[in-house]
């Protein structure tokens, strides 16, 4: 009798939803992505809060800045911050933003995104590859300290 190959079945993405949304394990390019979203947040919720401003004009509005002003840009910034964080959860787990944003029969509350956002978690459990990435990190911060090169393998030929 012929075994079956179990690597095949363990390679399918099994999937299954959490409030309507599918959670499942992200490719390289959802990875690289939220990397993109995640790059510099700053700039996002800056141009939520200050839209259609350079950075010389809020750096400009900031130093001639009152009590009014700063709590007008305070609030902006309150108010952008949660929104552009909604936009990064949408676009990485493809939940149309409506969902989030929005009023109605669909519409996820803070606890379901919570359920979502921990599911997402448990299904791409990442805690192994901060792990190992902070230790790959550490060995090379530790070697260029030494003069040694950073990249060459180590005497056992483990990474």
């Amino acid at each position: 009798m012929k075994k079956r190959d179990i690597s095949l079945r363990r390679s399918l993405s099994r999937q299954y939803k959490v409030h309507g949304v599918a959670i499942v394990k992200l490719p390289m390019g959802k990875y690289l992505e939220a990397l993109d979203i995640l790059a510099n947040p700053t700039d996002v919720i800056l141009e939520a809060a200050f839209p259609d401003m350079t950075v010389d004009q809020i750096m400009e509005e900031m130093r001639q800045m009152d009590e009014k002003t700063f709590r007008t840009v305070f609030f902006r910034v309150l108010l952008a911050a949660p929104r552009e964080i909604c936009k990064m959860c949408c676009r990485l787990f493809d939940i149309p933003e409506e969902r989030l944003l929005e009023s109605g029969p669909q519409a996820l509350t803070l606890n379901e995104l919570t359920d979502i956002l921990i599911a997402f978690w448990r299904k791409n459990d990442m805690s192994d590859f901060f792990v190992r990435v902070r230790t790959l990190l550490k060995g090379m911060l530790n070697r260029t300290k030494t003069g040694s090169n950073p990249f060459s393998q180590s005497a056992s030929g483990s990474v």
